[in-house]
């Protein structure tokens, strides 16, 4: 899942900006929307994301003068202005901050796809070149105890997060999340799914007398409801169901 965020004064623009990303089916989240420049830098340092679509003319502070405070720490993100102003001025100012693609307002549909697929792909292709999994490879004894440890011996705490690893182990959201990808070939969500439905399967097997609710808590989930849609999607059965199935195959 590829994370962005799009800023625009204008709402009905980002909303339906918003609404369109996700409809495309490229596995993008839009996961934040900004009317305000100031309001987006504060953004873009809360959720870091891979794509960031921002218009220039911004209250308080303008597209391109957040493009220049982001790039002094990100040069990652695949940044996309979406603007009414054709000038060569902000083209350039654009190229010197390092924008990768600058549209122009009205935006046509297939052009605008075709930026989305090509933006994937060159965040994909910087993610490679930073070479970031050397400094925290499985085996680096500096790390108190490696990530991938961490997770297998705490995936029942609730609390467990991407934000509590990356505190813990001084890494950011990218190197965390290309570490879990490249140690499990899954996600940090769909690892710690599998792990606790894996566990929950375990305690509905063994016929113990645990409610579901009981269960849930058991294996990190703090809410019951929640936990038995994550069970049914991942299995094809309520926790109930699977409970009855279980013990059939006993008797």
């Amino acid at each position: 899942m590829y994370r962005a965020i799009v800023a625009d004064d204008e709402d009905i623009i980002v909303n339906g900006m918003s609404k369109y990303i996700q409809s495309l089916n490229l596995d993008i989240k839009v996961v934040a929307t900004s009317n305000d420049g100031r309001d987006t830098l504060e953004k873009f340092n809360k959720y870091c994301p891979d794509i960031l679509l921002i218009d220039i003319n911004m209250p308080h502070l303008t597209g391109l003068d957040c493009i220049k405070e982001i790039r002094k720490f990100n040069s990652t993100t695949v940044i996309i202005i979406i603007s009414g102003y054709d000038k060569f001025e902000y083209a350039k100012q654009a190229i010197q901050n390092n924008v990768d693609f600058y549209l122009l307002k009205p935006i046509d549909d297939d052009e605008f796809l075709d930026v989305l697929k090509d933006a994937i792909n060159i965040f994909n292709d910087r993610l490679e070149k930073q070479n970031i999994l050397s400094k925290y490879t499985l085996n680096n004894n500096d790390i108190d105890g490696n990530v991938i440890d961490y997770i297998n011996s705490h995936y029942t705490q609730s609390d467990l997060s991407t934000d509590l690893l990356e505190s813990k182990f001084n890494m950011n959201r990218i190197s965390l999340y290309k570490l879990i990808k490249k140690a499990t070939n899954m996600s940090f969500i769909e690892y710690v799914t599998t792990l606790r439905i894996n566990h929950a399967i375990r305690l509905l097997d063994s016929n113990q007398k645990l409610s579901i609710g009981e269960i849930a808590l058991e294996v990190g989930y703090s809410d019951q409801y929640y936990f038995s849609r994550v069970f049914k999607k991942s299995t094809g059965y309520s926790p109930k169901d699977y409970k009855n199935k279980s013990k059939e195959g006993v008797s």
